[in-house]
């Protein structure tokens, strides 16, 4: 599971946000009463808040991690938030190593395809891919039970991966409307 927007924001966009939705440490907030971090389970979504280090700026991101069917490990995860002092939407996607690099990965709702990311970076377990998630996206999911993360392994044959929209639209009001 991801921890907090993503730890201090290295390489490409999408990397930044992997990274630090993975990886964030808490920090000690100035006033004893005021979390530094927080989370909360909007149905099949995870919200996670965290002070940045000006103690003053609030960064929220929604994710989801996907178990492979065998609870063997983690499938994909998918995280949506917004990079500090950036006002547009991120989607990012991790997927497992031995997939087609040059195809994009397709958010798809039903038949039709919602966000196109491209592969931005891979890790020696995982690669990742981003892309800017707009309010039609948003629109797309909110009204939806369930989206699929369709991928390219690395000989081109499409695979598929269904992602559960139960509290989407919970966790985005939680992500989108705290103040910052």
């Amino acid at each position: 599971m991801f921890s907090s927007l993503f730890k201090v924001f290295t390489g490409t966009v999408a990397a930044a946000l992997i990274v630090a939705l993975s990886f964030t440490p808490s920090f000690a907030a100035e006033d004893a009463d005021t979390p530094s971090q927080t989370t909360a389970t909007f149905g099949d979504w995870t919200v996670q808040c965290r002070l940045l280090d000006d103690k003053s700026t609030k960064l929220c991101e929604m994710l989801q991690a996907i178990a492979a069917k065998d609870n063997k490990g983690l499938l994909a995860k998918i995280a949506v938030g917004r990079l500090p002092g950036k006002e547009a939407m991120r989607v990012v996607v991790q997927l497992p190593l031995a997939v087609h690099l040059s195809s994009p990965v397709e958010l798809r709702v039903g038949d039709k395809v919602a966000v196109n990311a491209a592969y931005e970076t891979c890790y020696p377990d995982f690669c990742i891919a981003g892309a800017s998630f707009s309010d039609d996206a948003a629109q797309m999911f909110k009204k939806a039970q369930a989206m699929t993360i369709v991928f390219k392994d690395r000989s081109g044959a499409a695979k598929g991966v269904p992602v559960s929209l139960k509290g989407f639209t919970a966790a985005f009001k939680k992500t989108f409307d705290t103040p910052s």
